[in-house]
């Protein structure tokens, strides 16, 4: 896969947002950022995209409630779930739902997103 995968990130924090796109964004790919669980799901359904990058912890939809509905929908997308809290649970039941990488914020750098997107896109890329 080239890195002119279209990613869908999906942060809460506008910050957070920005930085995740602009660290894709060097490295070739192309991002939308939303806010909220809710219209990144509107957002799959009516349009493509090759890579999902969310937050697990969210105000009303949670990261975890997307993954569910994508997976509910049949969507194979591969799932990156970034979070800033400490969670064993949160982190068991993201293994559940088939996501491709689990990352903490704050100690992943640039390069290790990076990679962790290739590796993530290149596994769902067809032989």
């Amino acid at each position: 896969m080239s890195n002119s995968a279209r990613i869908l990130v999906v942060d809460d924090e506008p910050d957070m947002c920005q930085v995740l796109g602009m660290q894709l964004s060097r490295a070739g790919y192309k991002v939308e950022c939303i806010s909220d669980a809710g219209s990144a799901f509107i957002k799959l359904s009516i349009a493509h995209f090759d890579l999902v990058l969310t937050d697990l912890m969210m105000p009303g939809m949670s990261g975890t409630d997307l993954l569910r509905m994508i997976r509910k929908a049949e969507n194979d997308i591969p799932v990156i779930v970034l979070t800033g809290r400490e969670s064993p649970d949160a982190e068991i039941a993201a293994a559940g739902l088939h996501v491709s990488a689990y990352l903490k914020k704050g100690t992943t750098s640039g390069p290790a997103l990076v990679d962790a997107v290739a590796q993530a896109l290149e596994k769902a890329s067809p032989q």
